[in-house]
């Protein structure tokens, strides 16, 4: 727990600093204009505004569920155990990104939904210097979880790329192994023919006719590959 809220402040995070920024001149913004007294004046407003705020968050926390669905879908099991072995446990830790995106949202949510209720009643107004603090708290949680929720649509197109590139590792190791098959195969016609007194040709002549006669898929490519390696 104490990873989860230091990470919504570390500095080396590009969302936390973006975060930073823009939560200080939100607040520089709301002191120009005596936000306090706007919102005593205003309490109507600030509620719809509120709802409206749980709406968009309800609406980001089924993209995060959503998230991890496709990061599980994108993937096989042996995709999977590829990942973990390039980094070692590293596939939980992208899943862990869209969980702890959806724990924010679920906080948020309770928060806001606090307020209102609060608003709903004859609760007193905080002097104003605790006002702003607070109002700075809510508003860096805010920020944080859409700057954070950005960075999770780039997440989208790095798994993607992710399993483009393990899709030509598995296609190079597979053409490693065909390599290997297919020479052991031209090894293996050498000995039984030679043993025999008969030519290996004869063996890919046969093959070639077979080829010929059959109704395989990709039948043109295979007459002309036989041709040309092995006659």
């Amino acid at each position: 727990m104490k990873d989860f809220w230091k990470r919504k402040v570390n500095l080396k995070e590009p969302e936390v600093i973006k975060t930073v920024w823009c939560s200080v001149l939100f607040i520089v913004f709301l002191l120009l204009i005596d936000f306090h007294s706007v919102l005593l004046l205003n309490i109507e407003s600030i509620k719809s505004l509120l709802l409206t705020l749980i709406g968009g968050l309800i609406g980001l926390l089924g993209v995060s569920i959503a998230g991890m669905a496709i990061a599980l879908s994108m993937f096989t099991s042996k995709e999977i155990r590829t990942i973990n072995d390039l980094q070692d446990n590293s596939f939980p830790e992208i899943l862990k990104t869209f969980s702890h995106f959806a724990y924010d949202i679920v906080l948020c949510i309770i928060i806001f939904v606090g307020i209102f209720l609060l608003l709903l009643t004859n609760f007193p107004s905080p002097p104003v210097p605790i006002f702003y603090v607070v109002t700075f708290i809510i508003s860096y949680y805010l920020l944080y979880i859409l700057f954070y929720g950005w960075a999770l649509l780039g997440n989208y197109v790095s798994l993607s790329c992710l399993r483009d590139t393990i899709g030509k590792i598995e296609a190079t190791e597979k053409s490693k192994f065909d390599s290997f098959n297919e020479l052991g195969l031209d090894q293996l016609v050498e000995i039984i023919y030679r043993s025999s007194g008969q030519e290996s040709k004869s063996f890919y002549r046969a093959l070639l006719q077979t080829v010929k006669n059959s109704s395989i898929s990709q039948k043109e490519e295979l007459i002309e590959y036989i041709e040309k390696r092995y006659l």
